[in-house]
């Protein structure tokens, strides 16, 4: 999903608002009748097991109406459609290298786990809140992404933490680091 990501950021970066809506829209297109297959025939439909074997399902995803993958493309969508340009590129950039990360350090670096959460651990979320930061800086910096420096910090942090939760953390933290960069920038 980190890589389908870095595409969305890649093609909003190089074209305009309606190529990455249409962009979005053929996915989910894609996505969105095979997960409702999926959840209407309780997971017994030829098509949708098929496709499911290609893009595989978490155990928890078999009973949702909603994948991840479609989750993230509507939220994705209405993210582009609220924000500005420069706040859901850089919400997108911190929530796949941050919740890649996390992934990651979590499961190198053994750590204690985290009292909300027994799957994750503080290795991982200090991991992910560290890659948050320097890919916010590289963004700033080098993509030239019009957000303040001062706010990579606390949307590195906000975006860390909603990856913490224990469900839906795919939305929480692209979700939650928008809405704290866009109040932040208000103020």
């Amino acid at each position: 999903m980190g890589m389908f990501i870095l595409g969305f950021i890649g093609i909003y970066y190089l074209f305009d608002k309606s190529a990455i809506l249409g962009f979005l829209g053929l996915i989910l297109a894609i996505f969105l009748p095979f997960d409702l297959l999926n959840y209407f025939s309780k997971g017994k439909n030829r098509f949708s097991k098929l496709f499911f074997r290609l893009y595989p399902k978490k155990s928890e995803e078999k009973n949702r109406l909603l994948s991840d993958a479609s989750t993230f493309f509507i939220s994705t969508i209405l993210l582009i459609l609220i924000f500005e340009r420069e706040i859901v590129l850089f919400t997108l950039i911190l929530f796949a290298l941050c919740d890649a990360s996390e992934g990651v350090f979590g499961k190198l670096i053994s750590s204690k786990t985290l009292p909300w959460n027994k799957r994750k651990n503080f290795a991982g979320t200090l991991g992910g809140f560290i890659i948050a930061m320097i890919s916010g800086y590289l963004a700033v910096t080098y993509l030239s992404i019009d957000i303040p420096m001062l706010l990579i910090l606390p949307a590195s942090f906000i975006c860390a933490l909603a990856g913490t939760v224990k469900k839906w953390d795919n939305l929480f933290m692209p979700w939650l680091t928008a809405i704290v960069t866009w109040f932040l920038i208000m103020i």
